[in-house]
């Protein structure tokens, strides 16, 4: 029986971001392996899914969902912007997180560790995260270390420990997790593979 996994992050292509764009390559090495993949994400464009296609042992689907852009500079509309974002990549994939063995996500949108090891409680899947950023530390390195933020942290590094495995992109992410008390043998170095290939 085909083992599955749900893949969560934020703009898929065409729409532009790196993170996405990654973790297309991330979810068709997985279907690769043998999963039955489903990779959420957004998009600027109509919500679409494009049905299970084999690929390798395994298979992938891809859920696209519309979501409008933000204005950077504007602090208040992009905090609204991220947690609507994290509640509708949710719903979008909570069917299929509800079939699957593991769950999967990046640091895209930020926050998202806030809205889905709360429901992983419920769910108890193998919750997978994908370091790309760290939040809140880039917003406390922007913004500095108010009491708000100070609690938000405590609260990250609550949710971080509740984390079955950890893909980080390097050697200094995995000496950040170590030092907040997250165990080696839950992290696991794996850089971003070139997306593109030269002959």
């Amino acid at each position: 029986m085909t083992k599955r996994l749900v893949y969560i992050c934020d703009w898929l292509p065409p729409d532009f971001g790196a993170v996405g764009q990654y973790a297309m390559l991330g979810a068709r090495e997985w279907a690769t392996n043998g999963w039955g993949v489903t990779l959420v994400g957004l998009t600027s464009g109509e919500s679409n899914r494009q049905s299970a296609k084999p690929i390798g042992e395994g298979s992938l689907e891809v859920i696209r969902v519309h979501r409008r852009t933000y204005q950077k500079q504007k602090f208040a509309s992009r905090l609204v912007w991220t947690i609507v974002a994290n509640v509708v990549l949710l719903g979008a994939a909570f069917s299929a997180m509800h079939r699957a063995e593991a769950v999967l996500f990046t640091g895209s949108p930020p926050l998202m560790l806030h809205f889905i090891a709360p429901l992983n409680v419920l769910l108890r899947k193998r919750l997978i995260y994908r370091i790309m950023d760290f939040y809140p530390e880039c917003l406390i390195a922007e913004r500095g270390s108010g009491l708000m933020l100070r609690g938000l942290l405590r609260l990250t590094y609550f949710w971080r420990r509740r984390v079955d495995a950890f893909e980080v992109l390097g050697l200094d992410q995995a000496r950040r997790l170590t030092d907040i008390g997250i165990p080696k043998e839950r992290i696991r170095l794996k850089p971003n593979p070139s997306p593109v290939s030269f002959t």
